[in-house]
């Protein structure tokens, strides 16, 4: 099996094309995107901090995820407001996140092309995560902004993800998440609907429980967590932590933490952590 051709985005190969993505129907897969704001470098760090774990050779975690999981990893969706230095619009002036609801192949061509390749895969894998990477520049810590659900069950499981971030990072504040459905469709400064924003307009598009926008302070958050020791004889598995004083100046190391957080919960939603 392969993924299907796109039509205006990827080039088209035939079947048998050793360029063809082949597929993977007994595995689970979950798409990463950052820096659709082109100067929210935090996000970048929380990319490089999931990237650079789920390679590690020897930590049982990252192995359990390359075996049950497929990642799909976009690092810079305005790759020409970042060349550019720009801090939230592309080379046009727009906010590129607020046009996942309709985005239009000539005006908005990355998220025409990743809102293209999302539904494409949600028609043909098992698709469960969409996790946008953001940086805040007014609201402290480390957070996520998601959709509210229709059924209970997919809002318990929802609320449920985002909890366990907070288990997996000391960094992640679960009490500052935001699940309503008012910031589904409120208005920013400028005027423009919040209904397209990426974990809005992926949702509506294909359904996805998991459609979540990840936050990160720039400079610091309002509590650290308790991190539980991992149930796991294991010795590289470090103990439990507690933290003593005022929340952390935020630094690289923090925003890698989280980013490391985010893919250990979809293992303990799977049920498949060695560590728990």
């Amino acid at each position: 099996l392969a993924e299907d051709n796109i039509p205006g985005c990827f080039p088209n190969v035939l079947p048998g094309d050793a360029r063809q993505v082949k597929v993977f129907p007994n595995k689970t897969y979950f798409l990463v995107s950052a820096r659709v704001h082109p100067g929210e470098a935090p996000a970048q760090w929380m990319w490089d901090g999931l990237i650079d774990f789920l390679l590690q050779k020897d930590d049982p975690r990252a192995k359990a995820l390359r075996a049950n999981f497929v990642f799909k990893l976009v690092p810079i969706i305005n790759p020409d407001g970042v060349a550019r230095g720009h801090y939230r619009a592309d080379t046009q002036g727009l906010n590129l996140n607020r046009f996942y609801d309709a985005p239009d192949p000539n005006k908005h061509p990355t998220i025409w092309g990743l809102r293209e390749a999302i539904v494409a895969l949600s028609r043909k894998v098992d698709l469960r995560y969409f996790v946008d990477l953001h940086a805040h520049a007014t609201k402290r810590g480390c957070f996520c902004y998601a959709n509210a659900l229709p059924g209970w069950q997919q809002q318990l499981d929802n609320l449920l993800y985002a909890r366990l971030i907070s288990t997996n990072s000391p960094h992640f504040d679960f009490s500052s998440c935001i699940f309503s459905e008012k910031a589904m469709e409120s208005k920013d400064k400028n005027g423009q609907s919040k209904e397209g924003s990426s974990r809005v307009g992926i949702y509506r598009a294909t359904g996805l429980v998991h459609a979540i926008t990840v936050e990160c302070n720039y400079n610091s958050g309002r509590c650290v967590n308790h991190k539980p020791a991992a149930a796991t004889q294991d010795p590289q598995a470090s103990p439990g932590e507690t933290w003593r004083g005022a929340p952390p100046k935020y630094n690289t190391a923090i925003f890698r933490d989280v980013g490391r957080a985010i893919t250990i919960a979809a293992l303990d939603m799977a049920g498949v952590n060695p560590w728990s």
